[in-house]
């Protein structure tokens, strides 16, 4: 990944194998997983100065 390129949380948390990008999803929707301290949301995005 780019430093500074934008990808989708679901495939980030896939390709650190966390779970399947399928699985992420569910983690995002029931609140379970949060972007620099703030609850994510489905569509958010990310680069690799973010804390996951």
């Amino acid at each position: 990944m780019a430093k500074n390129e934008p990808i989708r949380l679901q495939k980030f948390i896939s390709q650190c194998g966390i779970a399947s990008r399928r699985k992420a999803e569910e983690l995002i929707v029931q609140g379970k997983v949060k972007i620099n301290g703030k609850t994510a949301e489905l569509g958010d995005k990310v680069t690799a100065a973010d804390k996951v």
